[in-house]
Formats: structure tokens, C-alpha cells, sequence
């Protein structure tokens, strides 16, 4: 067991912050919460054990050098806290009190772009249950600790699908713009804001995020919905985030959390 405090991780927080797809809930009782990670072809069960204060992740040495980089946890975000604190902006150092143990995932390029074309115009549920209808149905079993999850389909597991085989999997118009995206896959090796936006499905707030979750490109400051209620009424419009350089991702993701939790979300 490997263990991780939860002033610097918390998976609940993670994972209903839109950033990611793949966390599950397994069991939760007053004294722990197990959850289930996926990403690309790696399972982890995860305790969060309350009493301890910590998170106990169940792999081999071999196996957490991957989520030890998965959860960004060779960064120090205390830096990002401290500027934040140093601010005047009571909403945003609310935000991330309320957010302590959020952390930028280093998702995998490829996932992050399947994923959040599958987002767009979507709600949580059905994202994640489209998703895992196209894992269960083009990526690979992996059975552990007596549960079987799937491995993301790789690019290779999808260049020859057609459209008949997404139909089944409830996402709706999106199907064909992921159809587009896996039969061109060969030109998303160098992937650039630019880029995304030329890909049919893909718009400025979808492509931000690819870029901040997919490459680790923190100073991209996604604007949805969400986000834009949120400017209007906290910032009158605008936000100056040139106030927190290099981590402008970060700020947003707290941001977002909080303001859906004030709006019972």
C-alpha cells in the first residue's frame, strides 16, 4: 500500500471536477471510501481512509510510478495556493480552501481527446456511460482484486471502426465526429490548440480542455457554461488571469468546482 495525505490528494474532489472520466465509487461507508481508477490500460483500487487522513493505493512499486505521475504528485502546488492566498480575490481563495487536494491530472493525449468530444453539449452521466460502453467494447478486460474494468481503446483498437459499431454507445451526433477523429488519427501526433480547432467536433472550449488535460498545458483557462455564469456574476465578465501565470488551468478547476457546489451541483 502506498500512502498519500489528503492535503495533497483528493480523489472525490478530482473526480467531480469535469476533469476526468474514470473514477468510481466502489464502497462507501463513515470510515472509508474505496474507489476504482482507470486510465489507458492501468486499474488502481484506491482506500480513502478517513480516520488516517490518507489514501492508501493498492499496486505495486512498478505500477505507482505510473500513478504517482498520473496524479501530478512530484508537483508542488503549494506554490499555486500560496499565490492564490496572496490575492484579493475572496471568491477564488474560498474556492480553494474548499478545493484542497485538487491536482491537474496527466491524462493521456489520445483519451483526452475521445473523452471530451464525447462531452461536449453532454452531462456527466452520459459521458461516462458512453465511455465506458466504448472501453467494454473496443478496449481490453483487466481483471483485478475481483473486478473486471476495461483499458481505454487505443488509436490501432479504433482505426477500422465504422459508424455502425458507435451506434450503440449514446453519443448521439457525436459518433461521427469521432469516427472523423479515428480515421485520421495518424496527423494528431504533434497536438497544438491550432490543431484542434481544424478537427470537425472540436470547439474552443472543448480543445482547451484537450490541451489542459491531455498535454498538461496549465495556462489554458477553459470557458463553459458553467464558467461563463460564473464570470458574469463573481467577476462582472472578465478575469484577469494573468495574475496567476503558468497555472491559469489550475485556478480554473477550482473555480469550477466551487461554483457548482454553491449551485447544489
Amino acid at each position: 500500500m502506498i500512502r498519500i495525505s489528503e492535503n495533497e490528494l483528493n480523489l472525490r474532489t478530482i473526480m467531480d471536477s469535469g476533469q476526468c472520466f474514470r473514477i468510481f465509487i466502489v464502497e462507501e461507508s463513515y470510515f472509508v471510501t474505496v474507489y476504482d481508477v482507470v486510465a489507458t490500460n492501468k486499474y488502481v483500487r484506491v482506500y480513502h481512509v478517513k480516520s488516517e487522513g490518507a489514501y492508501f493505493f493498492n499496486c505495486s512499486k512498478d505500477e505507482w510510478d505510473f500513478w504517482n505521475t498520473y496524479f501530478d504528485l512530484d508537483t508542488d502546488y503549494e506554490k499555486f495556493y500560496a499565490a492564490i492566498m496572496k490575492s484579493d480575490d475572496n471568491f477564488l481563495k474560498s474556492a480553494a480552501e474548499y478545493g484542497n487536494g485538487m491536482r491537474i491530472l496527466r491524462q493521456s493525449f489520445w483519451e483526452a481527446l475521445i473523452s471530451f468530444v464525447i462531452s461536449q453539449n453532454n452531462n456527466i452521466p452520459r459521458i461516462k456511460k458512453s465511455i465506458e460502453l466504448l472501453c467494454e467494447k473496443f478496449g481490453k478486460p483487466i481483471e483485478k482484486y475481483g473486478t473486471v474494468r476495461y483499458s481505454f481503446p487505443t488509436a490501432k483498437d479504433l482505426e477500422n471502426i465504422s459508424l455502425d459499431d458507435l451506434s450503440d454507445l449514446g453519443l448521439g451526433y457525436r459518433a461521427s465526429y469521432i469516427y472523423g477523429i479515428c480515421k485520421r488519427n495518424p496527423a494528431l501526433v504533434m497536438p497544438n490548440y491550432e490543431m484542434l480547432l481544424a478537427i470537425p467536433g472540436i470547439g474552443k472550449k472543448v480543445a482547451s480542455c484537450i490541451m489542459l488535460f491531455g498535454t498538461y498545458d496549465l495556462t489554458q483557462f477553459p470557458i463553459d457554461t458553467w464558467m461563463k455564469k460564473l464570470l458574469n456574476e463573481v467577476y462582472s465578465g472578465t478575469f484577469d488571469t494573468t495574475l496567476y501565470k503558468g497555472f491559469e488551468g489550475f485556478v480554473q478547476q477550482l473555480q469550477f468546482y466551487y461554483y457548482r457546489h454553491l449551485k447544489g451541483k
